[in-house]
């Protein structure tokens, strides 16, 4: 008999005090707090039978070999990169309770709500179920791992208590079942976590900021869109506040920016000086160019050049001086 029965309103357990799932990876008994589990495994969704899918969190990680999205790794002062098993994990698994910070439903639900049927044995189909993984990894990460512990413990003391004091079953809101359809927009975060792979201008991929461009392209299109119907103008005196339906501004998206801005960091040089280090080895090589070079066009071209140095360095100078000039130099380290 399932715990939570009730026949006068539904055939239905409530989401917490529905039968535990087992883990898709160990085969042993998942329940509500000590993994996570999908926000529809309990429910028939269309044609399609509940998914009954959890996983420990340590079971749900990153699909191998097809994962091989970038990941910085914390820098060491004293012995550069730290590649310590525990670095060299992250974001590459979940945290028990990350589904009570992030809304969760697993690669088989998320594929279901894009393409209306069930993934085949194809490398199409295995190339999505992989970058769904990734993106759904993203948004779990985009909390710190000690806060999704945090409050993991309150919530099932809260849970505990409100039971054994009051017999109260109902006290927090059903985690599921979501509607059958891209409400979380999978599509655009996996077609992002693809362009993240492409080459950049200083590294073997694009950075951040390039990737948040096709954030900012879906967000403008949604605003000129028939969806734009459904937003609504909130106004007092000369004040005035939009409210979008725009998914890609949605608690979901967010939590997925979040981790893959930390999984990625940050990579600006638009804005670093040159130190004096090199300033100093660019003119002594100029020099060196100039003194071996018979008269001719050749050397009027290395004068202009030294010149040109000389006269950067002192602009550059200048600008590094400004309390708004850029913090990053570069050097020849």
């Amino acid at each position: 008999m399932l715990l939570g029965f009730n026949p006068g309103v539904s055939r239905i357990p409530s989401w917490w005090t529905g039968p535990d799932v087992i883990c898709v990876e160990c085969r042993k008994p998942v329940n509500k707090w000590n993994g996570i589990v999908c926000a529809n495994y309990l429910y028939r969704r269309g044609k399609f039978r509940p998914c009954r899918q959890g996983w420990h969190g340590k079971c749900y990680r990153a699909t191998s070999p097809g994962d091989v999205f970038p990941q910085i790794m914390l820098n060491d002062d004293m012995q550069g990169f730290m590649e310590g098993p525990t670095e060299s994990e992250r974001f590459g698994f979940a945290r028990n309770g990350d589904n009570y910070v992030c809304p969760f439903q697993c690669n088989l639900c998320q594929f279901r709500n894009v393409h209306m049927r069930d993934p085949e044995a194809t490398l199409l189909d295995d190339a999505m179920l992989c970058c769904i993984r990734r993106a759904t990894l993203d948004s779990f990460w985009g909390r710190a791992e000690g806060r999704v512990r945090a409050n993991l413990s309150s919530l099932r003391n809260m849970h505990e208590r409100a039971q054994a004091n009051f017999g109260l079953q109902d006290l927090l809101p059903a985690m599921g079942p979501f509607p059958l359809k891209d409400t979380f927009r999978m599509g655009p975060a996996i077609v992002m976590l693809k362009h993240l792979l492409d080459p950049g201008r200083y590294g073997d991929h694009i950075t951040f900021s390039t990737l948040q461009k096709y954030r900012s392209s879906f967000s403008n299109v949604w605003g000129v869109s028939v969806q734009t119907l459904q937003d609504s103008i909130m106004a007092r005196a000369s004040a005035k506040m939009c409210t979008s339906t725009c998914p890609t501004n949605g608690l979901w998206f967010e939590r997925f920016m979040g981790g893959v801005h930390s999984r990625m960091g940050d990579d600006h040089r638009s804005e670093a000086a040159i130190s004096s280090c090199v300033m100093k080895l660019l003119l002594k090589c100029s020099e060196e160019d100039l003194l071996r070079t018979p008269s001719g066009v050749r050397r009027k071209f290395l004068v202009c050049a030294g010149l040109f140095w000389r006269e950067f360095s002192r602009r550059d100078a200048s600008r590094r001086s400004s309390p708004d000039s850029a913090q990053g130099v570069y050097s020849t380290e």
